[in-house]
């Protein structure tokens, strides 16, 4: 009786045994698949950059993004992650990218990228300036049987403005032969995926009023809240309040004829705005 109690307990423990060591093998084998995955997702970002970015292999994209592909804004498919990169190139046809660092854990790969090119043609309704630029970002690519689905992208966006001579580091003071004339200022808070569009909106503002009479000069700053919202300030200085009145009366013309409501974009976006108009009186700026 106790041989066979002794047999039937060897027995229990060796067939125990044999399922951690099953589950073990399992595991590793798991582990070293997940392995390569990983590795092989590091590595077709690396290619996608030196290949297909900066040798301008595009016929190569669809072989990395997925049929299912969105953005962080929406966009989907092949073509919603091509368009944006090729706008992106066409203003900027010397555009070249190199990888500052790259790390890969599970799905996903973390690169800090930078770009450096010339502004030769039109950008998100910035005509060109032809300026150089060198832009830093850090992106997120996320994989599915190794081709991209996702990607999230933040980039220094102030700077880029900035070198393109959009936005000035700060407002100059008054100068001297501003004596009488209207300042209109408008404080605007931004979400991070609204900006853009914005940025796209405002430029063409920006344009427009440079063509009306009474125009004396604009500018503008960006900076950031606590929460990652941008806080866009921008001003726009006028001769006198009578072409200041003139200037809101051919721009809501304008708007209307392009078709474009500003508080309804405003609310789409959850863009808040405050204006405030200022007069200058010997070297100060009073409030009306």
């Amino acid at each position: 009786m106790d041989m066979k109690r002794l047999t039937t307990g060897l027995c229990l423990c060796l067939l125990v045994m044999a399922q951690l060591t099953l589950a073990q093998q399992t595991t590793n084998n798991k582990i070293i698949i997940d392995t390569m995955e990983t590795n092989l997702n590091k590595k077709a970002i690396l290619d996608f950059y030196e290949i297909i970015l900066n040798n301008r292999k595009f016929e190569l994209l669809d072989s990395l993004i997925d049929e299912h592909y969105s953005s962080e804004n929406g966009i989907l498919g092949f073509e919603g992650f091509k368009q944006p990169l090729m706008a992106l190139i066409t203003a900027f046809p010397d555009a070249k990218w190199t990888i500052k660092d790259i790390l890969a854990e599970g799905n996903k790969v973390f690169v800090k990228q930078q770009m450096v090119g010339t502004h030769e043609k039109s950008f998100q309704g910035i005509a060109p300036t032809y300026r150089p630029v060198k832009n830093e970002g850090m992106v997120i690519y996320e994989f599915r049987n190794r081709k991209v689905v996702h990607y999230q992208i933040q980039t220094d966006r102030l700077g880029f403005l900035q070198q393109l001579g959009i936005i000035q580091l700060d407002i100059t003071t008054p100068s001297k032969n501003t004596a009488g004339s209207v300042f209109l200022v408008d404080e605007f808070t931004i979400p991070p995926l609204a900006l853009d569009s914005f940025i796209t909106k405002m430029t063409y503002n920006r344009e427009f009023i440079k063509t009306i009479d009474g125009f004396v000069r604009d500018e503008v700053m960006i900076s950031k809240d606590p929460t990652g919202n941008s806080i866009v300030m921008t001003v726009a200085v006028w001769k006198d309040e009578q072409y200041l009145s003139i200037a809101k009366e051919l721009v809501q013309q304008e708007y209307a004829r392009i078709g474009f409501d500003p508080q309804t974009f405003y609310q789409h976006m959850q863009i808040s705005m405050k204006r405030q108009i200022y007069t200058e009186v010997g070297d100060q700026l009073v409030k009306l």
